[in-house]
């Protein structure tokens, strides 16, 4: 293992990639594994000049939800040019435990709106939840917004700084509405001549909402 991973033709490798070495030279002894999960382990090169995580430390955040309506993702649909009727945001709304989704059509993208459609859509339909889940955008942490949320008693938290993803569940429902479009041949994907590829301009998407009434 020594020759493998450390010497002329070693690379430093980690475990899984040791691992496959010694098999693929004909090597193989029953705790060949956990034999190289520890070598490269207590290896002091490998120690030394590792990747360091530079993330401060916090605690992580549960994202389990025990039943239905009891936590929400909320996330906006970028803008749309030219707008649909005045409107030029999509805001969304998933439920974790059922995947169920909320969505309306804002001619604003500010704390007003987004207070108003948490008391008219979430609340007002489905109760009062115990946990809402968003970026860290303006439209979400305001004063209107953190109001509305005291005055239900329901806690608001973040998504990670930066790394949008940690809202996955919320981000999904866009993705997803687009792709029902093109499928519907509304019209959300076009050419764009500027950039010589297809990209979603949400323009039907907003149009199908307010058929809807919405």
């Amino acid at each position: 293992m020594q020759e493998i991973h450390a010497e002329e033709c070693g690379e430093h490798q980690g475990m899984k990639r040791l691992h496959r070495q010694l098999l693929n030279i004909g090597y193989y002894w029953p705790t060949m594994k956990n034999d190289a999960y520890n070598f490269v382990k207590k290896c002091h090169a490998c120690q030394a000049h590792a990747n360091l995580s530079h993330k401060p430390p916090m605690l992580l955040q549960d994202m389990r939800t025990p039943w239905p309506f009891h936590i929400w993702g909320l996330d906006l649909i970028r803008t749309i040019h030219p707008p649909s009727d005045g409107y030029m945001w999509i805001l969304t709304a998933t439920e974790y435990f059922t995947k169920w989704v909320e969505a309306v059509p804002l001619r604003k993208a500010v704390g007003a709106a987004i207070a108003n459609f948490i008391r008219e859509y979430i609340v007002c339909r489905f109760g009062i939840p115990y946990k809402i889940v968003t970026n860290n955008g303006t439209p979400f942490v305001n004063k209107q917004g953190s109001s509305t949320l005291s005055g239900y008693g329901v806690k608001h938290r973040h998504s990670t700084p930066n790394y949008s993803q940690g809202n996955d569940q919320a981000r999904r429902p866009r993705a997803k509405s687009c792709r029902a479009c093109e499928k519907a041949n509304i019209g959300t994907f076009q050419v764009c001549p500027t950039m010589g590829r297809t990209v979603c301009n949400q323009r039907g998407l907003h149009q199908q909402l307010l058929s809807l009434g919405l």
